[in-house]
Formats: C-alpha cells, structure tokens, sequence
C-alpha cells in the first residue's frame, strides 16, 4: 500500500480566451460560499517556527490569537491542485517545451492568441508577459469550537516530493491516498541512526469554517470548483492538506454548508441553490468522457473510511524505510 498514486495527465489541455477580471459579467456567477473543512487525521500545516512545547521545541502550526488556523492560501492550493486533476488542465511543473506545456510558459497577457486552460481560468496564471488574476478568493478557515484539541506528533525525515512523473511521452501526476497513520507513528521507536522532528498538529474531529468568494464563472466552472474540494455528494471524496502526507496526515473533508449569490438587486442575477450547483457538478463530469472516467477514478481511490480500514501486511512497504526513519520514492 503506497502512500500515492500516479495519474495520467491528458495529453493536450482544453484551453479557451482568458476572461476579463475588471468587470462583472451579469451573465455569470458570482457569490460566496460557506465551507467547513473536518480533519480526519492530524493536520499539520506549519509557519516555519518553533513553539516551546512542555520544555522542548516543536514545530508550530498557523495560529490567529493563538488559536489554530488554516490558512485561505492553503485551502486554495489545495483546491487547485484537485481542480488540475479533474479536468483538461495544465501541469505547472511541466517546462516548455514538454508534453501538456503549461499556461504559465505560453500565456501573454493581451495577446490576440492567448489562451489558458480550466485551472488557470478559474486561478489565475503568471505568465511570461502579464498575470491573469484569480476569480476565486479564499479567506481563513477558522475552528467551528475552540479550545482545538492539539497533540506533538514525531515525523520522519521527508525527501523532496516529485509532483509529477514522465514515462516516455506520457507524464504522470502524483496525489497522495489516505490511510491510517499509527503504521507510520508507531515504528518510530524502531528508527535508527535518525532523530525525527516533533511538529505540532490539530487533532482528528476538528471543524473549521471558511468562506470563498467568486467571481465571472460559468455555471460548470462552479461545479468543478465543487468537484475538486470532493463536496458534490454524488461525487463526494476526502482531500489530502498540510505537511506529513506519506506519513497519511492531512486527511480532510469539506463540504459546502451555504451558497450565497450575488444579490438580484445589484447585478441582475439570478437565485440558484446548492441543488443547482451540484446539477452544474454533473453537468461539467457528463460534457467529456475523458472527465467522467477521471472523475470515478478519483472518487473510487481517494475514499477515506476504506483505505483507513486497510492494514498493510508489513511496514516495509514502498517508500519507506521504517529502521532508518526516512522517506523517498524513486521511479
């Protein structure tokens, strides 16, 4: 049982004219959207900086007063990264040059041929002359009750992740599967020649609750932007967030608690519910064959409760080298 798994990315991304970001289209959507995000395993998402933990130093985690938080920066990478990989997009990491060339090597801003693919429509893209802004903003997701239950978790020494993976012509994308993390945890006693950190971490079964605003999208780009936090029920899977993913940390759910449009009022839209948006989620997996398949496959690999039950048969499985404490893949 590997702590990741490896898609195929599409050869060629669907790409389209990137839509003006100074004006509100009366024909689109624009709204916010309330989310809460529950952590089913620990959550480390780190600042870089050590807190003084029972006279020691571990750590620490993003905190606001000194609560913990999780950053709109880090949910919306997050959210990114799910979106590239449930539709036609490009791969950021790919040079020019390379099979699926990113939008970030070939956009021009003002350009009468630019063209950027669905991740970057919705994101935003900096390219080799110009940016294109982001429709989406994420704001701090915050705990729904507090005091938040933390714990000091020891972690493994981590190689530097290689986010894609080329056989040939074809190239792979690497996303992180769940599981349960005592079969890392607790074989650090048996490490050898290796002292692990100690990094601070929200405990499982904590909620935090979080807003995203929009702007100038198409109803189905609201519904892959559903898709890809795994919300949309007919389609609903867990996410992997935050630092120790091959150790299984990080696992969490989010789901969309509340829509609110733009007022009628303003901008002449009209009202639409959560039902509408997962209609659009749909119609958005139905409109290629390519997405539907991609679509199952990620919600058939990236379910929580199952890969949690699965007990592996021994600890040396791929990647890990459980006596020396350190983790790395090679292809």
């Amino acid at each position: 049982m590997a702590p990741f798994g490896f898609y195929p990315v599409e050869g060629v991304p669907e790409r389209q004219p990137p839509r003006p970001r100074n004006v509100l289209n009366p024909n689109l959507l624009h709204g916010r959207l309330k989310v809460s995000l529950t952590t089913l395993t620990p959550l480390v998402v780190g600042t870089g900086a050590y807190e003084l933990r029972e006279d020691d130093f571990v750590r620490g985690i993003c905190r606001e007063g000194g609560v913990p938080v999780v950053p709109g920066s880090t949910v919306k990478g997050v959210i990114r990264s799910y979106v590239e990989l449930l539709s036609k997009s490009c791969v950021l990491q790919i040079e020019k040059g390379q099979p699926a060339p990113s939008c970030k090597t070939n956009f021009r801003a003002g350009s009468p041929d630019a063209a950027v693919c669905p991740s970057c429509q919705i994101f935003g893209v900096v390219g080799q002359k110009g940016a294109l802004r982001s429709l989406v903003s994420v704001g701090t997701f915050r705990p729904h009750r507090t005091p938040v239950p933390e714990e000091v978790i020891r972690l493994p020494q981590f190689y530097r992740p290689r986010k894609i993976r080329r056989e040939g012509e074809k190239v792979f994308r690497k996303v992180y599967r769940h599981g349960n993390p005592k079969y890392i945890l607790n074989a650090v006693s048996t490490w050898k020649n290796r002292r692990p950190d100690r990094y601070a971490a929200v405990s499982d079964g904590v909620t935090f609750i979080g807003l995203i605003d929009f702007v100038n999208l198409e109803p189905e780009e609201l519904g892959l932007l559903a898709l890809g936090m795994g919300a949309v029920p007919s389609r609903k899977f867990q996410i992997k967030m935050g630092y120790g993913k091959p150790a299984f940390l990080g696992s969490v759910q989010m789901e969309i608690l509340d829509i609110q449009p733009l007022s009628n009022l303003v901008w002449n839209g009209k009202e639409w519910t959560r039902e509408h948006l997962w209609e659009w989620a749909e119609a958005y997996v139905r409109r290629d064959p390519w997405i539907g398949r991609r679509a199952e496959e990620v919600c058939r690999q990236q379910q929580f409760d199952e890969a949690f039950r699965q007990t592996p048969r021994e600890h040396s499985y791929l990647g890990w080298d459980l006596v020396g404490g350190v983790y790395g893949w090679e292809p």
